[in-house]
């Protein structure tokens, strides 16, 4: 009896299903059967700040702010640090942080809040060995709000964190922890609300966040990561199926190309660089790609899209790699799993 047309992709789906259920009973395994091993002691997450301002709306500010602390932390050859993507599932979570830590596998735990009133911010911070619920560092940071501040604040977290973890930082990473992106505020605030747009993910979100980036990049046009962001939500509308490449292809290249102009090292501009080359099947994607992880090691967006390439390009094997390298930096998030799960397949 012939079959409907539509029992393949049935078929295929549940094969799918098997492969995630299958690599996640394995991770499951690996946590909670494996004898336990030494943790890396220059391990840490950081857990999405508590918004205690008035606002509930202002959820956004404080999001922003974790994001900017772990991107920071990132940039810390010596550190090995959680991506955000893992860390917001723990946003409002009732577990304790030796169980977090366990996990995320890692030592250390960085959390606390943030209240914004007016025209001031007060940021309160706190490092915890997760393995002894012991406070190694805590600081108040009370400032007003001010580009300058907010990125002050930023770097003064990263370098004492680095203190506290015995992490030595090259010249180029105290460069780094200490640049100012923009010094506009307002710049400043539409990027944090065209990030938090994007998270969310969906074909509308994705296009208010080009209208908030829009206007950072009028309020500030040397404010590279708002073009590189910019970049990025181009390439999630096409990714998601919400416009044809031809509609955005212009765009997100003078996107990039203007990131790329500012800041020619810049790691997040390099790897939608080696998206845009991949969607438009020219050449030097490789080493596009190459080129971005090795100024960032450690981000697992960067190693994450990288491996999806290869996966997608027949490099299964070459992907694998990538992707154990992503769960390390990333360990409970859906994309890397579900990435891991269809390369297995």
């Amino acid at each position: 009896r012939k079959k409907p047309s539509w029992f393949p992709r049935v078929l295929g789906l549940a094969g799918l299903v098997l492969a995630i259920f299958v690599v996640y009973l394995g991770w499951l395994a690996v946590r909670q059967s494996s004898p336990p091993v030494e943790q890396d002691r220059k391990s840490i997450a950081v857990l999405p700040l508590d918004n205690l301002s008035t606002d509930p709306d202002s959820d956004y500010f404080s999001d922003g702010l974790t994001d900017d602390i772990i991107a920071q932390l990132s940039k810390i050859v010596n550190l090995k640090v959680i991506s955000r993507t893992s860390v917001m599932l723990y946003k409002d979570t009732d577990k304790n942080l030796r169980q977090i830590g366990e996990e995320l596998g890692v030592v250390h735990i960085l959390e606390g809040g943030v209240q914004r009133a007016g025209d001031t911010v007060r940021i309160n911070i706190q490092l915890i060995d997760a393995t002894t619920d012991e406070h190694l560092w805590a600081e108040v940071y009370d400032r007003q709000l001010t580009a300058e501040n907010i990125f002050a604040i930023q770097s003064e977290i990263a370098h004492a964190i680095a203190g506290a973890l015995e992490a030595t930082l090259s010249p180029r990473e105290h460069e780094l922890l200490s640049a100012a992106p923009t010094a506009s505020l307002a710049a400043y605030d539409n990027l944090l609300m065209a990030s938090q747009l994007r998270n969310i993910g969906n074909w509308q979100s994705l296009r208010d966040a080009q209208t908030y980036l829009k206007k950072a990049i009028e309020l500030d046009p040397g404010f590279v990561q708002a073009h590189v962001l910019l970049a990025k939500t181009y390439f999630d509308l096409f990714n998601t199926g919400a416009v044809r490449l031809q509609e955005i292809s212009d765009p997100w290249q003078k996107s990039i190309q203007t990131a790329l102009s500012l800041d020619p090292d810049n790691a997040g501009a390099i790897a939608v660089q080696a998206l845009y080359l991949w969607r438009h099947d020219m050449e030097g994607v490789e080493e596009a790609f190459e080129r971005a992880r090795q100024l960032e090691p450690h981000n697992a967006e960067i190693i994450t899209a990288y491996a999806v390439y290869l996966s997608r390009t027949f490099q299964p094997g070459r992907a694998l790699a990538l992707y154990q390298m992503a769960i390390e930096l990333d360990p409970v998030s859906i994309p890397v799993l579900l990435g891991l799960a269809r390369n297995h397949m």
